[in-house]
């Protein structure tokens, strides 16, 4: 039995039927690259996807672990080995009607990502979905493996190391090593017992309330003290706009992909962008365009609030949570794709500066403190839409979107022999907050996945294009700059060097 941490514990507590807190990754493979270790030709079948899954469970502890809850919510929840683990229940197979293109595969996606997971099982499903005969730029006879995995069991960073062990470097259809000993498995822990360890824990909290209470209001003074002295930016206030406000429980999703090393090359024509700024900055064009066409945009920037893996060198190959989040600018205010891109990296530094200023492990020690039910009882009031007024008075406005980069792998990767080929993430919408981009890169692509709240962004493929439009006009925008900034340089120069021959 281990007892979740804080911040994994509050991804429970934030659960609700129209708010489920998993992510999702998903992966499409082309099949045509399996290779047999003997002569015989055997197409791939769902039995050795199976499998796989079922030797993964030896070597990702989590996948074999449920949540067990504390009475009352007195203390944070545990985990323990599923006494009744089955590997068919989290291991699925489906498939796309005719003529199975990317509109019904987006479908399908928003559909199961919609539902919540079984929380009397391990919080994880699988579902390879065949049929993906028609989705451009994939070839026929491709199947995808969708990974849903609850955020209190996992991050990004957790995700990847799992999909990781669950690949190859080679195309081989070879059998790993077989684990055949039996899996250890727990009963759920008495209520008498959970009950006396939940009283000595709510009798510490009052003072780890006080003690954390120090350290914010010494965090603030820090913040203020450097604000004042020009450190650091004020910090910037999300504007009102159609993805605030309170989420219906359907979804849409949807996904764009570009070039990866054109994207690669673009970031560096702009000194001291990173990849992360300039993915930002052309989602933040995206929205001016989407919001533009319904006469709905801000004069103020639409604020992403961006995940920030916070793990030391020590925890990189721990599971759960250990992240923080910062606030920036997607700069949806500004027409121009370069100034754009400078304010949004203008705002990332000064958002990474805050955060540093204010302690990345502030949010989970708050969260210890209070205590489940505290913590849980400002979740009941945001869902509340009846509290929203009262709630929009005392409390800050929320981020306009999350934004998420989910680095994969650059060199092939192969599951069952299979390639990957094209891969995105989706994530949880929050009751306030509408919008969830992922940007992942895969071998050659760089590819944007969107989840939103179905009323919110009734229109997803709009939504596509216009991405596609802000990257088109952001590439063009800074070839013409990096011209521009040539041909001053060679100006210069001769300046400098005078009359030829002198």
């Amino acid at each position: 039995m281990e007892p979740l941490t804080s911040l994994d514990a509050s991804f429970i507590l934030a659960e609700s039927p129209g708010t489920p807190m998993h992510i999702s990754s998903i992966s499409i493979y082309d099949p045509s690259t399996a290779l047999e270790d003997s002569a015989a030709d055997t197409p791939m079948r769902f039995k050795e996807i199976m499998y796989r899954f079922e030797q993964a469970i030896y070597e990702v502890p989590m996948l074999r672990r449920r949540l067990v809850e504390v009475p009352a919510n007195m203390d944070f929840p545990y985990w323990i080995e599923d006494p009744n683990f089955d590997i068919e229940f989290h291991v699925r197979h489906i498939a796309l009607p005719e003529p199975g293109d990317w509109r019904q595969f987006f479908i399908q996606l928003a559909r199961l990502h919609a539902r919540q997971l079984d929380m009397d099982r391990p919080l994880w499903e699988i579902y390879v979905i065949e049929g993906l005969d028609h989705l451009d730029g994939i070839p026929p006879g491709s199947f995808a493996v969708v990974q849903k995995v609850h955020h209190a069991a996992m991050d990004g960073i957790s995700v990847k190391k799992m999909f990781m062990a669950l690949h190859d470097t080679q195309p081989i259809r070879r059998e790993r090593a077989r684990h055949t000993e039996p899996l250890l498995r727990e009963q759920r822990p008495g209520t008498l017992s959970m009950m006396v360890r939940a009283t000595g824990q709510a009798a510490k909290r009052p003072l780890r309330l006080g003690r954390t209470a120090v350290r914010v209001i010494e965090s603030l003074r820090r913040v203020d003290r450097a604000e004042k002295q020009g450190e650091i930016d004020a910090e910037i206030v999300p504007p009102r706009c159609r993805f605030s406000g309170e989420t219906s429980p359907y979804r849409v999703v949807t996904g764009a992909s570009f070039d990866r090393e054109e994207f690669m090359q673009l970031r560096r024509l702009l000194p001291g962008i990173t990849l992360n700024d300039l993915a930002l900055s052309v989602c933040g064009g995206a929205l001016r365009h989407y919001l533009q066409e319904r006469g709905e945009l801000p004069d103020a920037p639409l604020v992403a609030q961006v995940p920030v893996d916070i793990r030391a060198v020590a925890e990189q190959q721990g599971g759960g949570n250990q992240i923080s989040t910062l606030n920036a600018s997607c700069g949806s205010d500004i027409e121009d794709p370069v100034a754009r891109l400078q304010a949004v990296s203008k705002s990332t530094s000064a958002g990474k500066k805050r955060l540093q200023a204010m302690g990345a492990s502030l949010i989970p020690e708050a969260i210890e403190a209070m205590g489940p039910q505290i913590t849980k009882a400002l979740y009941n009031l945001i869902y509340n839409s009846a509290s929203a007024g009262l709630l929009g008075k005392i409390m800050p406005e929320s981020p306009n979107l999350v934004f998420s980069n989910m680095p994969g792998p650059v060199d092939p990767v192969y599951f069952c022999g299979a390639e990957l080929i094209w891969g995105t993430g989706l994530g949880p919408i929050m009751p306030n907050n509408g919008l969830f981009i992922a940007v992942s890169s895969i071998r050659d692509k760089m590819i944007y996945g969107v989840t939103a709240c179905r009323e919110m962004l009734p229109d997803p493929e709009r939504f596509q294009h216009c991405l596609e439009k802000s990257y088109e006009e952001t590439r063009q925008a800074l070839r013409q700059h990096a011209t521009q900034e040539k041909t001053r340089g060679r100006r210069g120069r001769r300046k400098t060097q005078g009359p030829a021959g002198k």
